[in-house]
């Protein structure tokens, strides 16, 4: 983990880089939970006619957050980056430091998916 590391403000650099105007970049917000990023996103939609929105998030990350998008009747096209795909062998299996930090985002997903699920936010 890198100390005071904004991401945000790298996306925006990165956006910039890449030609984008400054006055087609929104930041929406001071959120942390992607329900409240959604939410805020649905509010900016509802602002402006978009044709199209693109939703770039890790592979872990996708599927709530698509079915958190479609809950609050957000209408994207998505792209999951950090696609994981390996033959598991039996070292894959025994519980190591090594195999916590493979599963550590997955288990976060799972957790936060049900317990959205459970509580009626998706």
């Amino acid at each position: 983990m890198i100390d005071n590391f904004n991401e945000t403000d790298c996306v925006i650099d990165l956006l910039l880089q890449q030609g984008i105007a400054v006055s087609r970049i929104s930041v929406l917000g001071n959120v942390s939970r992607t329900i409240d990023e959604l939410i805020e996103f649905n509010k900016y939609l509802s602002w402006y006619d978009h044709q199209s929105v693109l939703m770039v998030t890790s592979s872990y990350h996708m599927r709530r957050a698509v079915a958190i998008a479609k809950r609050q009747k957000i209408s994207l096209d998505y792209y999951s980056t950090g696609k994981i795909s390996h033959y598991p062998i039996f070292d894959d299996f025994i519980i190591s430091v090594s195999w916590l930090k493979k599963i550590k985002h997955l288990f976060y997903e799972v957790v936060a998916y049900s317990s959205y699920l459970v509580t009626g936010r998706l």
